[in-house]
């Protein structure tokens, strides 16, 4: 009788193993050059965050429309003489506090959020009686000579003369951020720690009819909140209300440099600015809009003239102004500036039919907005 072959039964499963190595789930996602980066855009999620390992190693953060950068400080370079400020800055929370100051006259913590999404409330912020927004509209003297402290003939100040250290968050690892961006429902306060005022243009260009000179601030309010900017920000232009030159408190118009929405200086003061050349300044440092775009060169903005309704010194010309800036009818005109020739104060006369660039300016430095 032929035997039937056997059949191998599987037995009882075996003990559990050792336990592995700890491990830990990388909340940032890596890529080698930008482009790589770009291919991706469409897949990521909103708030997600990704390091670029080229030019250096840059982080962005994906926003509605596309990818936001995260300027990052000084490198740290490792080894024995920086371990102790690579222990200082590894310490919970110690590279996201502001410094303690010690009066309101001496530097203060600005403080700027970067939000998902835009403010749904910012309309009702801006009431009438509402606080934070109500401007104060200022007549500047016909001469500045009549402000104490400023001719039209001064010498105007060497942009380069002076450096102006720009204070950015140093997580000592893209971890450590990353996992501080993730604590939060919404995203993080990010503390710039330099007392500046920061000049940023609208995300489109505008006629002269702009619903008046607080139609313009709204506008420049409402972007600026929609970014996190918790700061109030006005535009950058004279009106029936206003001269150019007074829009910044007095407080704040002579010790604090003009930056763009990175940091990198333009002007050496707000009153460098209306000291009778035009408003010089160099025409390679980009003006960003709220939205982080160069108007210099995204072609968003095909005529890089700027709206300012002012003359060389920041006084209001009423004829060219565009009615105070309600009207985009043809024949009427409104003074610009030409860009590309380093001129924020140029003067260029233009129909108020043309589309140009509107510059809003952060009006008054407050630190710690959010307490």
């Amino acid at each position: 009788m032929a035997t039937a072959p056997g059949v191998n039964v599987p037995g009882p499963p075996g003990p559990p193993g050792p336990p592995g190595s700890p491990g830990y789930a990388n909340p940032v996602t890596i890529y080698k050059t930008s482009h790589a980066l770009s291919r991706e855009t469409h897949r990521a999620a909103e708030g997600t965050l990704v390091y670029v390992s080229e030019k250096g190693g840059e982080l962005y953060i994906k926003a509605r429309n596309g990818w936001r950068n995260i300027q990052l400080g000084d490198l740290i370079q490792s080894g024995p003489s920086t371990s102790a400020v690579s222990q200082s800055l590894s310490r919970t929370g110690a590279w996201s506090r502001p410094p303690k100051t010690q009066s309101h006259s001496q530097t203060s913590i600005k403080r700027a959020t970067l939000q998902n999404g835009s403010h749904s409330n910012s309309h009702n912020e801006l009431q009438e009686g509402s606080r934070g927004y109500q401007p104060i509209y200022n007549v500047l003297p016909q001469t500045f000579n009549d402000v104490p402290g400023v001719s039209v003939t001064n010498t105007f100040a060497n942009l380069h003369t002076h450096t102006y250290q720009h204070t950015c968050i140093r997580p000592s690892t893209v971890l450590d951020l990353a996992k501080y961006v993730f604590s939060f429902s919404r995203f993080p306060h990010l503390y710039v720690s330099l007392s500046q005022l920061h000049l940023v243009a609208l995300n489109s260009p505008l006629k002269g009819d702009m619903r008046g000179i607080r139609g313009a601030d709204f506008q420049c309010y409402q972007q600026a909140r929609s970014m996190g900017l918790t700061t109030t920000y006005r535009a950058f232009l004279s009106s029936h209300l206003q001269d150019l030159a007074t829009i910044v408190r007095k407080a704040d118009r002579t010790d604090m440099p003009v930056v763009n929405l990175r940091g990198e200086v333009l002007f050496s003061s707000w009153m460098s600015i209306f000291s009778g050349n035009g408003g010089t300044f160099n025409p390679s440092t980009a003006i960003y809009s709220f939205d982080g775009r160069d108007v210099l060169s995204d072609p968003a903005w095909p005529e890089k003239l700027v709206w300012h309704g002012s003359n060389a010194v920041g006084i209001r010309l009423t004829t060219n102004y565009c009615e105070a800036w309600r009207t985009a009818d043809m024949a009427v005109t409104g003074q610009a500036a030409l860009l590309q020739t380093g001129r924020l104060l140029g003067q260029h006369t233009r129909s108020c039919s043309n589309h140009y660039i509107v510059l809003c300016i952060e009006n008054t430095y407050v630190g710690n907005t959010h307490q």
